[in-house]
């Protein structure tokens, strides 16, 4: 199983369905202004990019191994199915085919493949339930993180930055029809190093994570 993969795919539809896209975060201090004079103060706008936060996070390590861990686990409780069934198998070669033994032996074979391939797909759907909760609730931090960033260091507006979102992975390849969808959902089409805060997002969660907060 290629767990960075599984990641960096399965996150696409995290993003569609949790980051849409605007996140507004007006900072108390912002609010207080507006309060004492009739004119709203400038709108000042940051983004985050949430993809490298993502591949930064001590937190997302840690679960990547546990991920692994867990699909660890629940293969080699199939591949003891598995070990079982050949050696039933293997008994069988050398007894009489119509002996009752046999039929015993023939019964159970026949049980534990078809016991196998039930907790196979329950292995897999445990894994890929277990991964993509786990990416909800990462995106979900990543999110409140940026919010309390930018209420920090008085930003108005985050935005989820994805100048780069039509472009395709390495050793991938976009149809030109999805490329033309990715590219009319864009939200950020330029931004320079001054509005991004990313690298701040990144160091919040990884010092809390840290601290067991």
């Amino acid at each position: 199983m290629n767990h960075d993969r599984l990641w960096r795919w399965a996150i696409v539809g995290v993003l569609a369905t949790i980051a849409a896209g605007i996140w507004v975060g007006l900072s108390s201090s912002a609010s207080a202004r507006n309060n004492m004079v009739n004119t709203p103060p400038p709108t000042s706008v940051a983004v985050v990019d949430i993809a490298a936060v993502l591949d930064r996070l001590d937190e997302k390590i840690d679960q990547e191994q546990n991920l692994k861990r867990v699909a660890e686990e629940r293969r080699d409780f199939v591949k003891g199915m598995t070990d079982k069934i050949d050696s039933l198998k293997s008994e069988l070669a050398i007894l009489p085919a119509d002996s009752d033994e046999a039929r015993t032996k023939r019964e159970e074979v026949v049980r534990l493949e078809a016991q196998r391939r039930i907790e196979a797909e329950i292995a897999a759907q445990v894994v890929e339930s277990l991964q993509v909760t786990k990416q909800v609730e990462l995106v979900r931090k990543i999110m409140d993180a940026s919010k309390r960033v930018a209420q920090r260091d008085g930003w108005s507006i985050v935005l989820t930055d994805d100048r780069n979102a039509a472009n395709a992975p390495d050793g991938q390849q976009f149809r030109i029809d999805q490329q033309l969808q990715l590219l009319a959902q864009q939200t950020v089409i330029a931004a320079d190093n001054l509005t991004e805060i990313t690298e701040e997002v990144i160091r919040l969660m990884n010092n809390e994570y840290k601290a067991g907060g």
